[in-house]
């Protein structure tokens, strides 16, 4: 009878795993095919491009991309070692926890452009160039990556400077990183979110409150004024980080009542592959923010009208895709007033 029992729970978990793995492919579909729509869009509306709000948009869409492209493989293949109990297993969920902690950083980027054209929206047009916007993307993602990793980097260093028991790459590494990885992710990496979150909670409690005052201004009909682009700008990075805040939560959470002495049978259960499953959505659910916005709907369909033609065979005479995609100066002047 206990037998069977184990036989039963063994299906059981076999189906919820394969579930879970459906799910993730899924997932990996919409996450890489919604951001690369709107990197593609960013990229062939050059007035678009020029604007660092979009900057920091395609950014955030790149490192999302590269999260469905190469964080949930290298989840799938973890999770897999980690049921065979394999000890290499903690090097294929580094790519999601440094990926993670780059979109944090690229949305305090984001928060930190939003206060700074509601504070100071003069200076804001004269010193937020595009070539800026660049290079703050260019660093905040480097010490994102940086600071994400720095848990193995950690471990590796101890690898090279302390002796341990195990001859094996594989299981030396898990030792320093049971040691000396996991209190780097813990006072790093955790610190750093929640501090983050703080942070941001109170730049946009700023924000909104200059903007209430400034609607009473404008009943007023004052001379100061806050770029109603900038407005909405800001209230769809609202939208964003508080997407991320709730998909982030739960993996807190888990990571603080982790307990289990069994580390494979506890991260394969069905809650932890929900949770999982959650923190990852986040990269998906950006692209359908953006989308709010009616303009926005209009040039992803005129982009994937571009894409859809690239692999259809055009025949002669009248080019039916370029004549669909022509967008009027207008187009692009209403974009200007919306998100992403």
């Amino acid at each position: 009878m206990e037998a069977l029992n184990k036989t039963e729970e063994s299906y059981t978990s076999d189906e919820i795993f394969i579930t879970f793995i459906i799910c993730l492919l899924l997932l990996m579909f919409l996450i890489t095919f919604g951001n690369l729509l709107v990197l593609f869009t960013v990229y062939r509306n050059s007035s678009l491009a020029k604007k660092p709000i979009y900057i920091f948009t395609a950014s955030l869409a790149l490192v999302d991309f590269t999260t469905g492209l190469i964080g949930i493989p290298s989840l799938v293949i973890g999770k897999i070692k980690l049921l065979e109990q394999n000890s290499c297993s903690v090097f294929y969920f580094v790519p999601v926890v440094v990926l993670v902690t780059m979109s944090l950083s690229n949305l305090l980027l984001m928060t930190a452009d939003r206060l700074f054209a509601i504070r100071f929206p003069l200076r804001y047009m004269v010193w937020m160039t595009a070539g800026r916007a660049v290079k703050l993307c260019c660093i905040v993602n480097v010490v994102g990556f940086v600071v994400g990793s720095a848990s193995n980097m950690v471990s590796f260093g101890a690898e090279l400077l302390l002796d341990s028991n195990y001859t094996s790459m594989c299981d030396r590494h898990l030792e320093m990183y049971n040691i000396y990885g996991v209190l780097v992710l813990a006072y790093l990496n955790i610190n750093m979110t929640i501090l983050s979150v703080v942070i941001m909670f109170f730049c946009y409690s700023y924000i909104f409150v200059r903007a209430r005052r400034h609607m009473k201004e404008r009943a007023l009909r004052t001379d100061k004024q806050i770029n109603t682009f900038d407005l909405k700008a800001t209230k769809t990075t609202v939208t964003i980080v508080i997407a991320f805040i709730i998909c982030l939560l739960p993996k807190g959470i888990q990571e603080y009542i982790n307990e289990s002495p069994d580390q494979a049978s506890f991260m394969n259960t069905w809650p932890c592959l929900i949770v999982d499953l959650l923190i990852l959505s986040n990269s998906m659910l950006n692209p359908f923010i953006y989308s709010r916005n009616k303009t926005v709907r209009k040039l992803y369909k005129q982009s994937l009208i571009v894409i859809i033609s690239k692999f259809k065979i055009n025949k002669p005479g009248i080019n039916q895709a370029d004549t669909s995609v022509m967008k009027s100066q207008s187009d692009i002047h209403t974009m200007e007033s919306a998100i992403q």
